[in-house]
């Protein structure tokens, strides 16, 4: 645990609280519990299946908060099967993202288009929402050459998130549905980041967290071939354009110009079909009714 005390001498503003314990707990349950029988006043993380459960019950505060992260399924470009972009909207057309948010994540999380989340500068609100739409999917995969069955890879996952397990079993109905024949690989965490850096992976599942809410610290790593070495871009994309521009945009004095450099990003790798994302993250922790003015950021 982590113990933060109050410094008396302080010269601003006298803080309301004189102690505050941070402390550690893995287990969901026990991180719960804590919050019902008083021993903790707060806790985050609160599980998708039990967020209804404490928005109802009068003993708790609920508060949800949009994340700047998203989650998203890859596609490692340097495999065959994913050479013809017909094939990759195909997928795309196949993934039925309101199922996904209600059935897998009890609608906690956003709509999203972008690997960007909507509070991070640089996102682009105007993209095209993404469409589902099975039969077009399978007219695509038939002018690819890529019915009956003929488009066939693995869905790669840790074996350590049970969400994302979830998820990528509704992604095999989803997909068997318009023919595309998937089976699932789970490893372990690391395991599965050292697959994706070393182009193991088909399609992967994947989430990218920004802790400064600045569009480098979600695009460079993840779009650019920097992120190749780490493994970080999984997919193995890269373009010139995205290239230069991503650049660019470090070296962009004016917030306006670099803002305009991310949306044109996300505009590029939108059209190009390669990643697709399944929600915008949101947080969400529980109080008790004492506590007030809490805020997650």
């Amino acid at each position: 645990q982590v113990t933060l005390e109050a410094f008396p001498d302080y010269w601003g503003k006298k803080p309301t609280l004189n102690k505050i314990i941070f402390k550690v707990v893995p287990e969901d349950a026990t991180r719960m519990a804590m919050v019902q029988t008083g021993e903790a006043q707060a806790a985050d993380k609160v599980p998708f299946t039990d967020v209804d459960r404490y928005a109802k019950d009068a003993k708790f505060n609920l508060i949800r908060t949009v994340g700047y992260g998203t989650e998203f399924i890859g596609l490692n470009l340097r495999k065959p099967q994913f050479e013809d972009i017909r094939v990759r909207q195909a997928i795309n057309l196949a993934i039925d993202r309101d199922a996904i948010l209600s059935g897998v994540y009890n609608n906690v999380g956003k709509k999203n288009v972008s690997t960007l989340g909507p509070l991070v500068f640089g996102f682009n609100p105007n993209l095209p929402a993404a469409e589902y739409n099975p039969e077009k999917a399978k007219q695509l995969l038939k002018e690819a050459g890529m019915d009956n069955g003929k488009l066939q890879f693995s869905i790669w996952t840790s074996s350590n998130n049970k969400v994302r397990i979830k998820l990528a079993e509704v992604l095999q109905a989803q997909l068997k549905s318009v023919g595309i024949q998937v089976d699932i690989k789970t490893v372990e965490w690391g395991a599965f980041l050292a697959a994706m850096k070393n182009g193991e992976t088909d399609m992967y599942l994947l989430g990218w967290a920004n802790q400064s809410g600045d569009g480098d610290a979600s695009l460079s790593p993840v779009w650019s071939k920097e992120g190749f070495m780490t493994g970080e871009n999984g997919s193995f994309y890269s373009t010139p354009q995205v290239e230069e521009l991503l650049v660019a945009a470090r070296q962009e004095m004016n917030p306006e110009k670099r803002k305009e450099m991310y949306q044109k990003v996300q505009e590029i790798f939108t059209a190009d079909q390669v990643r697709f994302v399944t929600r915008g993250t949101e947080y969400i922790s529980i109080t008790g009714k004492n506590v007030k003015g809490l805020r997650y950021t």
